[in-house]
């Protein structure tokens, strides 16, 4: 293998011709991640901020990826690790298990056996890999606290591995006392050069955060969620549970069996006149999945006909924030009034029957809910 080196913007940097490519790469000693993801991950759908895979690299020992395959320790289930910069290298450090507690660890399944590639994306043929295996996480008591702390676990390769894109795959796992959920907790990649382990920094924490305040909204905006199907009436503090929007006023109840009541949606046009914009309704909902724009759910009425509901948390100056503004104009400061003691929150509802018509049919409707709910265990996800 021809490998020079050079220094680029006072990072190290390896110019490297891959074996069987004739192709020179230039590796470098920082990681700076473009996308973390997996074929499988517990609760995907249900809850997908708990165990994302881009905990992986956020430097926090009490944070954990876990495999989602159901009665199996997930072998076969594959990490992959998208940089913008290719990397050589021949050691990782791992902390592996569910790391946050040693029961934790001990309860569920941990990664022994694994397979870890890299290759250049643009590269066809680049592939190249490499066995190894993990130990069970350790722990030693801290003398001042008298806690027990986890230990990450240096994991050294028979070759260097170099590439834009590395995939660790799991073979088996050290099996778990309670669960058959195999977990890793943190990776990091690094390089032996004579004796000496340098580990890459990783200069995306920027990235990660931006990822994770994102999954933690997804978990604000289920809690949400199942504060509106908790409560029949806010707080004192709180404004009454009652919706305002584009299309008039209504008052609805969603319930924890799956179904969903409504009032109509009445109000005056821009003509003066008092109409009714939604008929009253009731009817079932089930969950479609989450994302930053909030709780999805699809509700079908007594007689069939369907709408699509996005509930989000409104955030100051986010784009729900701004659009209220511009809907209602000098009545928006005396409607979030209540805000400093309560959520302020948005329902989007779509008209699948009418938008089948012709056209759309958006209506927007606000709440305020009492920020004293406390979920506890009615908050399981997805319900």
């Amino acid at each position: 293998m021809d490998i020079r080196f050079k220094v680029l913007s006072c990072i190290a940097v390896l110019a490297v011709i891959i074996p069987g490519c004739g192709k020179k790469v230039a590796t470098v000693k920082e990681i700076v991640i473009k996308s973390i993801t997996a074929n499988s991950t517990l609760d995907t759908k249900k809850a997908p901020w708990d165990f994302h895979p881009i905990y992986l690299m956020d430097n926090n020992p009490d944070t954990v990826w876990q495999e989602g395959v159901d009665n199996s320790y997930g072998e076969g289930t594959y990490i992959t690790f998208d940089f913008e910069k290719p990397i050589g290298f021949n050691v990782l450090k791992v902390l592996n298990g569910f790391a946050r507690f040693e029961s934790y660890a001990e309860e569920n399944g941990q990664f022994k056996d694994v397979e870890i590639s890299a290759e250049m994306r643009d590269t066809p043929g680049s592939k190249k890999g490499a066995n190894a295996s993990f130990k069970k996480v350790a722990y030693v008591k801290d003398p001042k606290t008298g806690k027990a702390v986890s230990q990450e676990e240096l994991v050294k390769l028979h070759t260097t591995l170099i590439g834009d894109r590395i995939i660790i795959t799991l073979k088996s796992a050290h099996p778990g006392t309670k669960y058959k959920d195999t977990c890793l907790s943190e990776v990091k990649f690094g390089l032996e050069d004579a004796g000496k382990v340098e580990i890459f920094p990783n200069n995306s924490m920027d990235l990660v955060k931006k990822q994770i305040d994102e999954l933690k909204l997804y978990q604000t905006n289920n809690w949400i969620f199942h504060g509106l199907k908790e409560t029949t009436k806010n707080a004192p503090d709180c404004s009454d549970l009652r919706f305002y929007g584009n299309q008039g006023q209504l008052s609805l109840q969603i319930y924890h069996n799956g179904t969903i009541s409504r009032t109509p949606a009445t109000g005056y046009d821009n003509k003066g006149s008092y109409r009714e914009y939604l008929p009253a309704m009731n009817g079932s909902y089930t969950v479609e999945g989450f994302d930053k724009k909030g709780v999805s759910i699809s509700v079908k009425n007594s007689s069939g006909a369907q709408e699509s509901w996005t509930i989000a948390l409104v955030v100051q100056d986010d784009d729900n924030w701004n659009s209220m503004k511009t809907e209602f104009g000098t009545d928006f400061n005396r409607m979030i009034k209540p805000a400093g003691s309560c959520y302020l929150v948005k329902i989007d509802v779509r008209d699948r029957e009418r938008e089948m018509k012709g056209g759309e049919f958006m209506f927007n409707y606000y709440t305020f809910l009492s920020r004293k709910f406390d979920c506890n265990s009615n908050c399981a996800p997805g319900q």
